[in-house]
């Protein structure tokens, strides 16, 4: 089988996730590309948006994390290549490593099919559409920290912890044109410790992806039948919103608001 991944650099979760699924889910790996999307004018939304993700990351990584994740930016901005970049991954195990703006630009569907690509491995969160999604050969994959169809959509963990849910996991499943409503290929019951923060169930969700992955490319590989799930809820979480998460470091807890599509 031969895999073609596209991720966010990122590298305290999803760098160490990605070199996970390459070593030892036994596929031939084509290539990774890395998702840096075009910068954008700063709009109040824009704003908004910088300082949810600023207060999330102080929840989902552990204050040592963090402090790396900032030297880690750091050193990207002086043009520096850590050691847990996926360049560098890549550069390690002899693997083509290029940048992408969008995963839907047709030149990026035409590459798959170029490369003749069976899978493709999608970790970012740009929502795919179009050529993209038919280009590889058996489909294309995600990973994503619920058991869906329970909480589709943007940091799960956190909307998992604000509705107090005690049984966490780990997901791949198909992508098709909506969001996380493609069949489920492989699933990991997690259970909430009572000594679990965001940061701590981050860690553990991330310790069982890899196997999750690799069972899920071994049933697409076998062609056995996908688990295909009811989402006639048609229910999704957005990113938190700056007094979503304020709310909850407070101890104010509530039950979600989920968004119809």
């Amino acid at each position: 089988m031969k895999l073609l991944i596209v991720a966010v650099d990122e590298p305290i979760y999803l760098n160490p996730y990605i070199g996970g699924v390459i070593d030892e889910c036994g596929a031939e790996i084509a290539g990774v590309a890395v998702y840096r999307p075009v910068r954008r004018k700063w709009t109040a939304a824009r704003l908004r948006r910088s300082l949810s993700f600023a207060l999330l990351a102080a929840l989902v990584f552990s204050p040592i994390n963090l402090a790396r994740i900032i030297s880690y930016r750091l050193g990207a901005w002086f043009g520096w290549r850590p050691s847990r970049s996926l360049a560098a991954i890549c550069a390690q195990r002899g693997i083509p490593c290029t940048t992408l703006a969008t995963v839907n630009a047709p030149s990026f569907a035409a590459e798959i099919r170029t490369l003749g690509v069976d899978v493709l491995l999608h970790q970012t969160p740009e929502i795919l559409h179009g050529e993209v999604l038919r280009a590889p050969r058996l489909g294309v994959i995600n990973r994503h920290l619920s058991l869906l169809p329970a909480y589709r959509g943007a940091w799960p963990v956190f909307w998992q912890f604000m509705a107090g849910e005690q049984r966490l996991g780990v997901t791949v499943h198909l992508v098709d044109e909506g969001v996380d409503t493609g069949a489920v290929l492989a699933q990991a019951v997690v259970e909430r410790q009572p000594q679990d923060t965001i940061a701590r169930a981050h860690e553990r969700l991330f310790s069982h992806a890899v196997a999750v992955t690799r069972e899920a490319l071994a049933r697409l590989e076998r062609g056995v039948p996908q688990r295909t799930a009811s989402f006639s809820a048609g229910a999704y979480y957005r990113t938190p919103s700056p007094s979503d998460v304020v709310g909850f470091m407070l101890g104010r807890r509530r039950a979600p608001v989920s968004v119809k599509t």
